[in-house]
């Protein structure tokens, strides 16, 4: 029997359909949906093709622009100065030249192991990647962006070649040096770099045949008449073997430098560490006011700071205090635009590879004790009874720290110890508890990857791991963080809405999860004996959040978590503030760490300009590309600190072979199975041939199987450790019966 139809649906014809998306998309301007989407929110019962031709309309018209990899439609803030010819343009021939059956294009290069390869366009018109022949990629490589000419085969598929190198994404690799009578090379260790680079005679840089270097490219010959590129050595790193050397090569395999330019420090050194009495003046005093930094025991940058006193009509004023990083670095210097480049610090198991100069980020920036220091800060009074703020203020500021925490002492005073600060400490430990209360509340996610560190000896070699514990101390510093950052947001969306004025700004956004991976991860717990049901997507927090509490403390609780994590789409930034999905905060920036984040140095430019008045020296286009490269960064900067906690997990195995552990099964792949030890939390891979029975992979990665046991995701095994590599950062390990 067929079950009815929901009398509440409708089927709407094209023209009252395009209506109502347009209403839809007029009232919630930060919206962003596809066809599925518009079907359930507007509940009607035309079908899912119809509504993408209104859609597909739409964006030929300029009303509405594609986003999320082309994946979804949002409204185009900017359709009032489309040009009337644009608009007047026959939508069927223009949609012919856009996404028809050939045409020119630039995308992002990306090869897979045949040689062939795919490429993304950059303006999201097509559905689907164009597939790259091996034979006609260049000398293309993979991140480079690309010209191509395409067309559409007979199958429907889009193919193209190459035309020309728009920009490379690398010109530094490490490698291997070798040398002979006639000339010298290096090989790469880059395996996604096909080619050796043939040295000059130019390069100053002396090095010894077999040197592990640095090279950089200078210059690309024609790739029909030689393939191989040239270029010079820029260091010597010595020898291969050491982790100085590994670590090194993470860093220029994903384009940050090991030293900053000469230009760079001699800028930097110029700064005069005096503050006058005129600057001092432009600025709110809170030298007087109790104010502290919290941060790990080994931190050498506080770039933020708390205050704390009570106001005369018994009201709390909290500020929060932020290096005033853009008072040091002036718009368009040596420094900015070295900074520009590197936009992140990158936190490497065993060194930081700062964005900043030490003369900066430890020094003049940096809120050290007992120091009068230049801030940039927000400012917010509390009601003491319900803990809500009741108004803030936002400006340019000096500070004196009066004292250093770690973490560690603070969490010892919020647990009872005495100490002077004992008051203030706990007096902000019970707002920032309300804050936390409050987000979570709103759908907040309140779960997070477990962070990995290693205790190191004298010469930089691993010891052991321990997990990086996060309490009350850690959550009060971040809960107020999130609230500056937060504040900070809200004041250009009020400025928008009440002026309907626009600042460019940069935004740090986070989109909803794709419902199918969120299905998918129920799916998987359910399989594990969590009676997981969600009714619509609002639920997700709730559920999601409910599920990590009831997995806490049992052994598959660190494989939910990571599977929860990659349910999620990834945070980034733009200009368009679509919200921050994961912190449930509908506006929000990244404000309050510019001595590692070039963000947060675009944000005190950009809302510095806001308080005084003056219209900002940046554009909405070139921030928009900004906001894509710092993404980008970030990625990277990413990659690059797990690839280093992979490496020191090999380095600190390599010298326990045969040794056998208690494993937890964390990923399940075609090859093997990828598991976490619970004694050293290490990771590595076992592969089928090594394990003692024929085991096979379920369909939905879910479990193996022999004849004889099957062995589930979050199951634990023991292991034995067979071979380990540096340069692979890999861990060979053996199923043990």
């Amino acid at each position: 029997m067929k079950s009815k139809k929901n009398n509440s649906q409708q089927f709407i014809k094209f023209n009252e359909l395009e209506k109502k998306i347009k209403k839809l998309f007029t009232i919630d301007m930060k919206g962003r949906y596809n066809a599925r989407d518009i079907k359930k929110k507007l509940g009607i019962d035309n079908n899912v093709d119809s509504i993408e031709a209104c859609l597909d309309q739409l964006l030929l018209s300029g009303f509405l622009v594609l986003v999320a990899g082309g994946q979804k439609f949002k409204f185009n803030r900017n359709v009032e100065t489309i040009h009337l010819t644009e608009q007047k343009k026959d939508p069927v021939k223009k949609k012919k030249e856009e996404s028809g059956s050939r045409g020119l294009c630039t995308g992002i290069f990306d090869p897979i192991r045949s040689g062939a390869a795919y490429v993304v366009c950059d303006d999201g018109r097509l559905d689907q990647d164009i597939y790259i022949p091996a034979s006609r990629v260049l000398n293309a490589l993979k991140g480079d962006q690309v010209q191509i000419k395409w067309h559409r085969k007979g199958n429907g598929r889009p193919e193209g070649e190459v035309l020309e190198i728009v920009k490379r994404a690398r010109e530094l690799y490490t490698g291997t040096l070798f040398i002979n009578a006639q000339f010298s090379f290096v090989r790469t260790d880059d395996p996604q770099m096909p080619f050796d680079i043939l040295i000059q005679k130019k390069s100053s840089i002396q090095a010894q045949n077999e040197d592990r270097v640095i090279v950089k490219i200078t210059e690309w010959p024609d790739a029909y008449q030689g393939s191989h590129p040239y270029g010079i050595i820029t260091h010597s790193l010595g020898k291969a073997g050491s982790l100085d050397i590994e670590m090194k090569s993470i860093l220029i395999k994903y384009g940050f430098d090991i030293s900053f330019p000469a230009s760079v420090v001699e800028e930097a050194n110029q700064i005069s560490s005096y503050i006058s009495e005129e600057e001092i003046s432009k600025r709110r005093d809170f030298r007087q006011i109790n104010t502290c930094t919290i941060d790990p025991d080994t931190a050498k940058d506080f770039d933020d700071a708390l205050s704390f006193q009570i106001l005369e009509n018994g009201t709390w004023e909290i500020g929060v205090h932020i290096a005033d990083v853009s008072h040091y670095v002036p718009y368009q210097s040596e420094l900015d635009k070295n900074a520009q480049r590197s936009t992140t610090s990158v936190y490497l198991v065993d060194r930081v590879a700062a964005m900043l100069p030490e003369t900066l980020s430890n020094g003049l920036c940096s809120l050290n004790p007992q120091e009068d220091k230049l801030t940039f800060s927000a400012v917010f009074i509390f009601d003491p009874i319900e803990m809500n703020v009741i108004d803030s203020w936002y400006g340019k500021t000096v500070i004196h720290s009066n004292r250093r925490f770690t973490y560690e002492e603070v969490q010892e005073i919020i647990e009872g110890k005495e100490d002077e600060w004992s008051v203030d400490i706990n007096r902000l430990n019970q707002v920032a508890q309300k804050l936390k209360k409050e987000r979570l509340k709103k759908g907040a996610f309140n779960f997070e990857s477990q962070e990995i560190k290693f205790k190191l000896d004298a010469e930089g070699n691993p010891v052991s791991t321990f997990v990086k514990e996060r309490k009350d101390a850690h959550m009060l510093v971040e809960d107020f963080m999130l609230l500056a950052n937060r504040k900070v947001a809200e004041q250009i969306q009020l400025h928008w809405k009440n002026t309907q004025q626009r600042i460019p700004f940069v935004y740090r956004i986070h989109d909803a999860p794709n419902m199918e991976k969120v299905e998918d991860f129920l799916s998987f717990a359910r399989y594990l004996g969590y009676p997981v049901k969600l009714k619509d997507e609002s639920q997700i927090p709730k559920v999601l959040n409910k599920l990590m509490d009831e997995s806490h403390g049992k052994k598959e609780e660190h494989v939910l978590q990571q599977m929860a994590i990659r349910t999620m789409a990834k945070a980034a930034y733009s200009t368009e503030n679509i919200g921050h999905y994961g912190l449930a905060f509908s506006d929000y920036v990244h404000f309050t760490s510019p001595i590692r984040r070039y963000a947060d140095v675009l944000i005190h430019r950009i809302f510095f300009d806001y308080l005084q008045k003056i219209p900002t020296k940046y554009k909405a286009e070139k921030l928009e590309e900004l906001c894509k490269h710092i993404s980008k960064k970030e990625r990277h900067a990413m990659e690059a600190e797990r690839e280093s906690t992979k490496l020191m997990q090999a380095a600190l195995l390599g010298k326990q072979l045969r040794a056998t552990f208690n494993a937890v099964v964390v990923s399940i792949q075609e090859y093997g199975i990828f598991v976490e030890m619970i004694e050293n939390h290490c990771e590595g891979l076992v592969r089928y041939e090594s394990m003692y029975d024929l085991f096979e992979p379920a369909e939905n990665k879910y479990f193996i199987r022999s004849s004889t046991r099957t062995i589930k995701l979050g199951e634990q095994v023991k292991v034995q450790i067979v071979k380990t590599d540096l340069e692979l950062r890999q861990i060979d390990l053996r199923l043990i019966q």
